[in-house]
């Protein structure tokens, strides 16, 4: 689970939506939109794939900490 500010944010698995690209292989981070309870949350996302644009759907594959994941096309 992600956390952030006491709040619940993600689990492995929760599909989200990418808000701005996601660099391939790890080089950098991204961000995700994910909805939780009917909010919306953004968080640091990183892929050890391609790159993911703007757009596309992903899923959370691995917790790296308390503001980022690891994450992988839908």
């Amino acid at each position: 689970v992600v956390a952030k500010k006491s709040t619940w944010i993600a689990d492995e698995g929760k599909i989200a939506d990418v808000y701005l690209r996601i660099p391939a292989a790890g080089e950098g981070r991204g961000k995700i939109q994910i909805s939780v309870n009917g909010s919306v949350h953004e968080i640091d996302a990183m892929t050890k794939g391609d790159a993911i644009a703007t757009g596309k759907k992903v899923r959370v594959v691995e917790i790296c900490d308390s503001s980022s994941v690891i994450v992988e096309m839908a």
